[in-house]
Formats: C-alpha cells, sequence, structure tokens
C-alpha cells in the first residue's frame, strides 16, 4: 500500500514538472503593448546618439521608457524589460554627459525590439 502511494506521489510530480516546464519560456500569443513604439524610439535615440544630439537622443530615451514601463506595468515581458532597462542605462549615461556610452544601449534595445519584431511579423501580428 505504501509502495503503490509513493509511486503515485512520484508520479504525480513527475507530471506536473514536465508540464510546467513546456509552458515554461516562450513568447506570449500577441506582441507586447507599444513594441513598434518602443521599436521606433530606440531607432531614433540610437541615430541620435550616433550624431552627437544628446537632446533628440535623451528625448527618445524617455520616451521609449515610459512606453515600456507602461506596457510591463500590463503584461510583464521580455522585451518591454529589455526596453525599459537598456532606455534606463541610456538615460543615465546621457544625463551625464556620455552620449558614446548611450550608443550600445540604444543598439541593444533595437536589436532586441528589432528580433521581437520579426517575430511577430512572421507570426502575422503585424
Amino acid at each position: 500500500m505504501r509502495g503503490n502511494l509513493s509511486l503515485r506521489v512520484f508520479g504525480t510530480l513527475s507530471l506536473a514538472l514536465i508540464a510546467a516546464s513546456a509552458s515554461a519560456g516562450g513568447r506570449y500569443a500577441n506582441p507586447p503593448v507599444n513594441l513598434l513604439e518602443v521599436q521606433a524610439a530606440c531607432t531614433k535615440g540610437l541615430e541620435a546618439a550616433q550624431k552627437g544630439d544628446t537632446a533628440a537622443a535623451l528625448e527618445q530615451a524617455k520616451v521609449g521608457r515610459k512606453l515600456a514601463l507602461a506596457s510591463y506595468k500590463e503584461i510583464s515581458t521580455m522585451p518591454m524589460e529589455i526596453g525599459s532597462s537598456s532606455m534606463k542605462k541610456a538615460i543615465a549615461a546621457l544625463e551625464a554627459g556620455n552620449v558614446a556610452e548611450s550608443v550600445p544601449e540604444f543598439q541593444h534595445c533595437k536589436t532586441k525590439l528589432d528580433e521581437e519584431y520579426e517575430y511577430y511579423k512572421k507570426e502575422g501580428k503585424f
């Protein structure tokens, strides 16, 4: 009797573990809210930072961060987390007067959000 119960518990835990690992990772069925807007802000901010236009780059970083945070509060997604954290770092660099230091942050944001856009475009969501 005790062995039978242990086998059932083990089986149930195994199935639960398999089910949990199968649903972990992956993307949501629909793209995050503001994906295109944050992507555009990262792109415009990158272009401005590469030209040395601190004011325009800072403005785009603030817009991108605000939109990413709003989206992330609605539903937490990795693209919006990346957008928010990258823009936060870009803002800090720009406010410190380090335009060159903000470029990799804008580039990282743009690259990741471009990948997400392409994925959802391929899925027919855009």
